[in-house]
C-alpha cells in the first residue's frame, strides 16, 4: 500500500469537534486521486513513535484529482483524531493512500429516482458527497435524508444541509431524529423548519411513513446506509423484511458498536498460505488463532489495511481456502460466495490457502 505526502491547503470547523481537511494532489498525481463520491482515503500518522493508519471518508467527489477533501470527527480517547482535528495547520503534509470504496452509486441522470440516505453522526461524511452530486447529476431524482445526532451542536455539514433544502426544494427532504435530551429535538426543528424532527434513535416506522409521505412509496426508492453497525443491521433487517431487492440497498459501516470482536475459533489450524501483494508471490506462515493480516504484516509485507476490525474493507483479499470469517463485519454473502475475504478478521481452518490482494 503505498502512500503521497500532500499538502494540507485548508482546514474548516464543522463544529467543536468535527473539521473538513482539504489536500492539495500535485499534478503528476492527479490520476491517482480521482475519487468517485462515497469512496475514502487512508491516512498513515507518526505519533510519539507509533505508526497509525486511519481511513476517512471524502465528503466531496474529486473527479479532477486536484483536491481531496474529507472530514474528521474527534474520538474519546482516540489516538489520531484528537490530532488530526486540533494540531494540523494548512501548509503540513500528511501520508495519503489513493481513494478506495465500494460505497458508490451508479447515476441515472435521464431517471426520476428515489433515493433514501441514511446516516448517524459522522456517518454523514461520504452521504454528503453523494447527495449532492445526486442533486447535481439526476435532475429528475427527489433525496430523503435521515439523520441521527445527539443535538444540534453537533451536526456536521449544517450549512449544506439548508444550501440544500432552499435550492432543491421539492427534491431534498430531510428527517432528523436527536437523541438528546431537554430543548435539543425543539432546536433542531427551528433551525429546519421545513424538515420532520423526532426525538430518540432512528424509528424505521417513521422512515417507512416519511418516505410514503415525500417518495410515495418505500418499494421504488434506493437505499444507502452510513454509521454504526446497530444502524445498518436494524435498517437491513427492516427493508428486508418489508422486501426491498438488496441490490437496492448499500451500506458503509462507519464504526462498530460490539464490546467484543475477539476472534475466537476452535477450528483454527497452523497454515502455509501463497499471498500475492502487488504482483509478487510469497510464503506466510499463520499460526492458529492468528488472523491472516497479522501474519502478513508479520512476514513483512506491505499488505494494505486500515482499521483491523472488519469494518472499512482495506485489506479486503481474494481468497482459496477454508477460513473461519465469522468476525466479519463488512462484507456480505455475495462477497463470501466470490472468494472475497478482510484479512484482519479472517482465520485460517485450512494447513493451505491463497489469499490474493490484487485481485480485490
Amino acid at each position: 500500500m503505498r502512500f503521497y505526502a500532500l499538502t494540507i491547503k485548508k482546514i474548516v470547523r464543522l463544529t467543536s469537534e468535527s473539521v473538513v481537511i482539504s489536500l492539495e494532489v500535485p499534478r503528476l498525481l492527479r490520476r491517482l486521486f480521482v475519487a468517485e463520491a462515497g469512496q475514502y482515503i487512508t491516512l498513515k500518522v507518526e505519533l510519539q513513535g507509533e505508526s497509525f493508519r486511519r481511513s476517512y471518508s471524502l465528503c466531496a467527489p474529486c473527479v479532477d484529482g486536484s483536491e481531496l477533501q474529507f472530514a474528521v470527527k474527534r474520538v474519546a480517547g482516540g489516538a489520531v483524531s484528537p490530532h488530526l482535528v486540533g494540531n494540523l495547520v494548512p501548509g503540513g503534509e500528511l501520508e495519503v493512500a489513493p481513494p478506495d470504496g465500494r460505497f458508490v452509486i451508479d447515476y441515472e441522470p435521464a431517471l426520476a429516482t428515489k433515493r433514501v440516505f441514511v446516516a448517524a453522526g459522522s456517518g454523514i461524511t461520504p452521504i454528503v458527497a453523494q447527495i449532492e452530486t445526486v442533486l447535481e447529476r439526476e435532475p429528475r431524482s427527489k433525496v430523503l435524508l435521515v439523520y441521527s445526532n445527539r443535538a444540534l451542536a453537533d451536526m456536521m455539514f449544517r450549512q449544506k444541509l439548508h444550501v440544500w433544502e432552499q435550492e432543491y426544494e421539492g427534491r431534498f427532504f430531510q428527517l432528523h431524529f436527536i437523541t438528546g435530551s431537554g430543548d435539543a429535538a425543539h432546536e433542531v426543528s427551528i433551525e429546519f423548519p421545513n424538515a420532520m424532527v423526532r426525538e430518540g434513535r432512528t424509528n424505521w416506522m417513521v422512515v417507512d411513513e416519511t418516505i410514503r409521505k415525500y417518495l410515495e412509496h418505500p418499494a421504488l426508492a434506493h437505499y444507502y446506509l452510513c454509521g454504526p453497525d446497530s444502524l445498518i443491521e436494524q435498517g437491513r433487517d427492516f427493508l428486508f423484511e418489508i422486501n426491498i431487492p438488496r441490490a437496492r440497498v448499500l451500506y458503509e459501516y462507519f464504526t462498530s458498536t460490539r464490546e467484543n470482536n475477539t476472534l475466537m475459533s476452535t477450528q483454527s489450524v497452523d497454515a502455509v498460505l501463497r499471498v500475492t501483494i502487488d504482483g509478487e508471490e510469497h510464503t506466510v506462515s499463520v499460526p492458529a488463532g492468528k488472523t491472516i493480516l497479522e501474519s502478513v504484516i508479520a512476514a513483512g509485507l506491505d499488505a494494505p489495511y486500515s482499521c483491523r476490525s472488519g469494518i472499512c474493507t482495506t485489506c479486503m483479499a481474494v481468497a482459496e481456502g477454508s477460513f473461519d470469517t465469522s468476525k466479519n463485519i463488512a462484507l456480505g454473502s455475495d462477497d463470501f460466495e466470490q472468494g472475497y475475504i478482510l484479512t484482519c478478521s479472517t482465520l485460517c481452518t485450512s494447513e493451505t490457502g491463497s489469499v490474493n490482494y490484487d485481485e480485490a
